[in-house]
C-alpha cells in the first residue's frame, strides 16, 4: 500500500486530467499501513481483539498511552480519522488483514486480524 487513492492507478496525474478532480491529494501511507499491521500484531501478542474503531482510536491515542510502534510513526496531524480508517480498509481488501466476525445473541461483531 502506497497510496491512498484509486487502485491499480500508475499516474494519478492521468486521472486528475482526466477527470478534472483538483481535490485528490496523494499521500504517501506505507509507513503509517506497516505500524497498524504492527499494531494489530501487538495486540494479538497480547491477547487483545480489535474492532476497525477500536483499532484506529488506539492508533490515534496519545503517544504517552501507545506502543512503541504508534510512538514511532504515529499519525498525528498528518492523516484524520476518517484517512486512518481507510488505510485500513484498503488493508483488508488487499487481503493484509483479515475479518473475523463474532456473533452474539444481539448482534455480530467484526475483529481484525493478521
Amino acid at each position: 500500500l502506497n497510496n491512498l487513492g484509486e487502485p491499480n492507478v500508475s499516474d494519478i496525474d492521468e486521472v486528475i486530467e482526466e477527470y478534472g478532480d483538483e481535490t485528490t491529494v496523494v499521500k504517501d501511507v506505507g509507513s503509517h499501513a506497516q505500524t497498524v499491521v504492527q499494531l494489530l500484531k501487538y495486540k494479538t501478542n497480547m491477547g487483545e481483539k480489535a474492532t476497525l474503531s477500536q483499532l484506529v482510536k488506539e492508533w490515534r491515542s496519545k503517544p504517552d498511552n501507545a506502543p512503541d510502534c504508534v510512538k514511532d510513526n504515529p499519525p498525528g496531524k498528518e492523516l484524520n480519522v476518517d484517512e486512518c480508517e481507510r488505510i485500513v480498509v484498503s488493508l483488508l481488501i488487499g487481503d493484509m488483514l483479515e475479518p473475523k466476525v463474532s456473533y452474539t445473541a444481539y448482534g455480530a461483531h467484526m475483529y481484525l486480524k493478521v
